[in-house]
């Protein structure tokens, strides 16, 4: 039985049924490596991956008032640096004049981690 939380190695391919329990629970969580991984699995299937690179980036770009905080900012920055596609490298672009030097870092990785794939 699939639940609202990913098993860190799922055994079988994830679903969008997989994405719409997840996604209900994603307000609640903070955003680390263990919740990257399972989007990133998530992101694997191409009908989510836009849905995906959507939450990352608007973890990286709402209001200054409502922005994570720079560690989280980080995890979105290094999956959409793994996701890739137009959108997350706007919002990688856009990370490196992040005000913080942590996040920032997470950016630009991301993207010297993409410009690596090309």
């Amino acid at each position: 039985p699939r639940s609202a939380e990913l098993p860190q190695r799922m055994m079988v391919p994830p679903t969008i049924h997989d994405w719409v329990r997840f996604s209900s629970t994603l307000d609640r969580k903070r955003l680390d490596a263990t919740l990257v991984d399972h989007l990133l699995l998530l992101a694997s299937i191409p009908e989510l991956r836009p849905r995906i690179v959507t939450y990352l980036t608007g973890q990286v770009h709402p209001a200054p008032t409502e922005r994570p905080d720079a560690t989280q900012r980080y995890w979105a920055y290094t999956a959409l640096g793994q996701i890739g596609g137009p959108d997350a490298i706007a919002a990688l672009q856009n990370g490196t004049d992040d005000p913080d030097k942590f996040a920032r870092k997470g950016a630009k990785e991301a993207l010297l981690r993409l410009s690596g794939e090309n």
